[in-house]
């Protein structure tokens, strides 16, 4: 039976039934539990939850109505100054739907946690749970609002846990709202390790569906986008097989591939949880390295295993996409660069114009010396290989792109010169742009941003709907990019357009055989 259960078609994919009495074909909206459903796959890739699937039998979610539910706030975990060191390893996932909080006595006052709301909002009710089994050492514990980091003024008293709260979350509303922008407890006296997790809401803008975007999108599981989505769309899942050989590049270790592929994910991570332009993903002043991968790059020193965000200055040579080893990496040949492969990701990722593949019967670069006069540097092979007429119109426009990175070696180590000789990173596009180096690709690529911004949408929304574009979904497209464009090209704003595209709120309905 479990057999059976495992490899039913109802169990492997999301099937969205049809209602009684639609017509084969009809172009339909989907209701609240297929919108609920739709949502958090999306952005969690995982079932909705107790609230989206309250809000989904409440009809909430189709409404268009501005919102009366009162919304979480998302914001950082904070403690006592000088407690972080009985916060342990946990203190940064407090909130995130696990026991996390670990909180000490005697001295109660100075081993509180609490969150930082990034700005005074109203707040109308807390939320909170125990950890299970340690309800009754809540009891003498108290919530306190106030303006200050430190609670040292402007201190308000929002309630006091008087009697043994239930097993789970406990919601306490409060008498009037009150706005304030840090939230804390403190735990009664010798009470250790009692409050799993605590939830602030109150009264926010939009509609519930907009407000439930933004809660999906600060939430950890929302990390499923960049796992699930931003990994494939930029090819850095085959960074572990990428071609660069450890025979010619010994420094390219099991621990820099790990380090190069951390880095570029938790990049685009970093977009989505502080809201970032997605026109970093072209050009950025940061970039997350640990001790190795810094080293490696030449930035200054780092200490520590631990993936850390840098600063970067334009003699870095990184920042963005196109200075990370992970991207560099990949579009490698075993022992050199591939200026080729390097412009076709430039053209197949950030602008979703893949060159056609190569015919069948194309030759292929030699690499050891013939017996015909050859040509003194790779870049003149390359050209004498391009002269194919069948070759020359893809290489025209991939090969100025991908020359432009060749100060990269083949591993994303930085280079002046290939041996003794001087590296020729120009180039000409078709177009007639002349480019020398990375400064004038990335200046090019953001002269074109529209273009990227429209490919970034319409990769997303084929991920979110979970079906392959079609000419129809070119206005929606339009749209999405628009509107992110008019919105500084926030990471929300992309990921709430999507939701209220109407690709995704209707569908084409197909009734069961």
């Amino acid at each position: 039976m479990l057999k059976t259960v495992l490899v039913s078609p109802k169990f492997l994919y999301r099937i969205e039934k049809a209602s009684p009495g639609q017509k084969p074909g009809e172009i339909v909206a989907i209701n609240d539990y297929d919108l609920a459903v739709r949502l958090s796959y999306f952005i969690w890739s995982s079932m909705p939850d107790d609230e989206l699937l309250d809000l989904a039998d409440r009809k909430k979610l189709t409404s268009t109505a501005q919102s009366t539910e009162p919304v979480k706030f998302s914001g950082k975990a904070i403690s006592a100054p000088g407690s972080e060191s009985h916060q342990g390893n946990n203190r940064e996932k407090v909130f995130d739907g696990d026991l996390q909080t670990n909180l000490d006595g005697p001295d109660a006052n100075s081993y509180w946690v609490g969150l930082d709301l990034g700005e005074a909002k109203p707040i109308t009710l807390v939320r909170y749970a125990a950890r299970i089994g340690q309800e009754q050492r809540l009891v003498g514990g108290k919530f306190q609002a106030s303006s200050s980091a430190d609670f040292s003024s402007d201190v308000v008293e929002l309630f006091e846990i008087k009697t043994l709260p239930s097993r789970g979350w406990v919601t306490r509303n409060l008498d009037q709202p009150v706005v304030k922008r840090f939230i804390r407890y403190i735990p009664p006296k010798n009470s250790y390790g009692n409050i799993a997790e605590i939830e602030i809401r109150g009264s926010g803008k939009g509609t519930v569906l907009e407000q439930q975007v933004q809660r999906l999108l600060s939430d950890p599981r929302s990390r499923s986008l960049t796992e699930n989505f931003a990994v494939h769309w930029l090819q850095i899942n085959k960074l572990p097989v990428a071609r660069p050989s450890t025979e010619f590049f010994p420094e390219f270790n099991g621990n820099i591939r790990q380090a190069m592929f951390d880095e570029t994910v938790l990049f685009f991570d970093s977009l989505r949880k502080e809201n970032r332009s997605v026109l970093e993903l072209l050009d950025a002043d940061y970039t997350f390295v640990n001790e190795e991968l810094a080293k490696y790059y030449g930035l200054p020193e780092v200490k520590g295993k631990e993936m850390q965000r840098v600063s970067l200055k334009p003699e870095d040579h990184r920042g963005g996409l196109l200075g990370m080893g992970s991207v560099l990496s990949l579009t490698s040949h075993t022992s050199r660069t591939s200026p080729t492969m390097r412009g076709k990701w430039i053209l197949e990722v950030v602008f979703g114009t893949p060159p056609p593949p190569p015919p069948a019967n194309v030759s292929q670069i030699k690499e050891e010396p013939g017996k015909k006069k050859e040509a003194q540097t790779f870049r003149e092979k390359l050209a004498q290989h391009a002269q194919d007429p069948s070759c020359t119109s893809c290489h025209r426009k991939m090969d100025p792109l991908g020359f432009a990175l060749d100060n990269f070696n083949a591993v994303g180590r930085w280079r002046d010169k290939q041996g003794e000789q001087p590296l020729d990173v120009t180039g000409e596009l078709p177009s007639g742009e002349k480019l020398n180096g990375i400064a004038d690709l990335k200046r090019v690529i953001l002269s074109r941003k529209d273009d990227f911004v429209r490919n970034l949408s319409e990769q997303m929304l084929n991920y979110a709907i979970g079906r392959e574009l079609e000419d129809t979904d070119d206005c929606p497209v339009r749209q999405i990019a628009n509107q992110l464009k008019s919105n500084d090209y926030r990471f929300s704003t992309l990921v709430l357009e999507i939701v209220k595209s109407y690709p995704f709120q209707y569908r084409k309905n197909q009734l069961e055989k």
